[in-house]
This record gives structure tokens, C-alpha cells and sequence, in this order.
């Protein structure tokens, strides 16, 4: 680890394929017994197990809430995708090579154009905000607002405009499911990108013909709250919703 880390923490060498085949070279030259997806996991083991706590503190590993917002939705639906097809959890996810690989050409499909490496930092993000977000969905109910909104116009796939650009919660739906309750800091955006790769998010979510053809975004524009209180609002009503892509979070939420 301390060979390949290049001073990162054990959750970078993890998401970072660049990191992590440096890691596996090290392993191979030290004829460590055993592949790749055991060496992650006993590297993860080591870290769970508080025998790496001495070493000296880490190079931060830092992305914007600009940047996460274009692909955060990608990495927990390609997650909730495989934990029920495969049955398999995150930290499988990132110490299999194989499942990483595939977890990354499934995020990719919904926001293409990100590096495996944003696919697997956004899924730990998620993991890592889950107990944050459980306890701001006690402190910062739903409020009038957003379920007001809740109730609004919708927009079809390419229906730009009359999207506002301001930060709030959106929800992906068909008159028959809820699909996907997001956060964002510029709601136009996130949900250009999605628009853009919505066949395939409707074919992993298993969303069949004709109730495709009337997939829409719903736009709850809350200009007023910090990040943290939308949150705690999408929390509240995610717990409400249960929309079949973010069975993850609400997972983190019920636990």
C-alpha cells in the first residue's frame, strides 16, 4: 500500500484503477499470496481493523458538488443495479475488478463521459454521506415547498426549457413509477445529462414499453436552501416515495 498509495488514503487506491493496479504490481513484486480481490480486501480489512490508524494522514481526495452533481445519479443507480442483480455490496463492488468494471460501463451509460475513478468516488460519496443525510432528514423536513412541487408541471426528455437553473430536488417518474429522486445544485443541468442517457437508465431499471414514452422530470426548485437542508428534504421524501433507483439510499435511511 505504501508503495502505490502515492500518499492517498485506502479509499482512493480503491476507486482509482491507476492507484489500484500500482497497488496489485506491488503485491505480485512482494509475492503477497493470493489476486487482486483478495489483496483489496485485506488492504480494506486493514483499515476496518484500525492497524493502518499510525500512518501519517493522507493526501485529500476532493471533488466539487459541481462535478459530482453530473454523475452522483449514475453511481447509485449502477450500485442499487448491482447489489440486486448480483447481490453484491459496494466494498465488492470496488475490490473485484470484475465488478468494478462492470459497475463502471453501467454508471457510464447513464452520464457518459467520467472516468471509472468518478464513478466509484461518487458511489463512496454516497455511502459516506448516508449517516449525514439520515440525521438533516430529522432536522429539515420536506417543508410546504417542495411537496407543493411535488404536485407541478413536468418536463418530457429534451424539454429544456422552463427548467429553472436553480438548485433544488427533481424526480424522474412514468404515471405508473417513481424512478429516481434527486439533488442538485443546478437543476438544468443534472437533468440535461440525464435526458441524454434516460433509455438506459429506463432498461436497467427494468421500466418496459409504453410507460417509457411518458418518462417525465419533475423540477423542485429551492433556491433558498443550502445543500444540507436539501438533504434532509430529499430524505424525507424519499422515505415517502421509495422510487425504485434509490434503494440505496433509502437502505441508509431504514437501517
Amino acid at each position: 500500500y505504501l508503495v502505490a498509495c502515492d500518499g492517498y488514503a485506502i479509499d482512493r487506491v480503491l476507486a482509482d484503477p491507476t492507484l489500484n493496479e500500482a497497488f496489485q504490481r506491488a503485491c505480485c513484486d512482494l509475492e503477497v499470496p493470493g489476486e487482486a480481490r483478495d489483496w483489496n480486501r485485506r488492504l480494506l480489512g486493514l483499515r476496518k481493523a484500525g492497524k493502518l490508524a499510525s500512518l501519517p494522514t493522507p493526501r485529500r481526495t476532493s471533488l466539487s458538488w459541481d462535478e459530482l452533481d453530473r454523475f452522483l445519479f449514475a453511481s447509485e443507480i449502477a450500485w442499487e443495479i448491482l447489489s440486486t442483480e448480483r447481490g453484491v455490496s459496494l466494498d465488492d463492488i470496488l475490490c473485484d475488478p470484475n465488478l468494478a468494471s462492470e459497475f463502471d460501463q453501467t454508471a457510464y451509460r447513464f452520464a457518459p463521459g467520467w472516468t471509472p475513478f468518478h464513478y466509484r468516488w461518487g458511489a463512496l460519496t454516497l455511502r459516506k454521506k448516508a449517516a449525514l443525510k439520515k440525521k438533516l432528514a430529522q432536522q429539515h423536513p420536506a417543508g410546504r415547498i417542495s411537496k407543493r412541487q411535488l404536485q407541478g408541471p413536468t418536463r418530457g426528455s429534451g424539454e429544456i426549457d422552463g427548467i429553472p437553473e436553480s438548485p433544488g430536488l427533481y424526480l424522474l417518474e412514468t404515471p405508473a413509477t417513481k424512478l429516481y429522486l434527486g439533488e442538485t445544485g443546478t437543476l438544468r443541468v443534472t437533468i440535461a445529462v440525464q435526458m441524454k442517457g434516460v433509455e438506459n437508465m429506463l432498461h436497467a431499471l427494468h421500466v418496459s414499453e409504453p410507460d417509457a414514452h411518458a418518462v417525465r422530470w419533475r423540477p423542485i426548485s429551492l433556491p433558498r436552501l443550502d445543500r444540507k437542508q436539501r438533504w434532509g428534504a430529499q430524505s424525507r421524501i424519499l422515505a415517502e416515495l421509495r422510487p425504485v433507483g434509490n434503494v440505496v439510499q433509502i437502505q441508509a435511511l431504514s437501517a
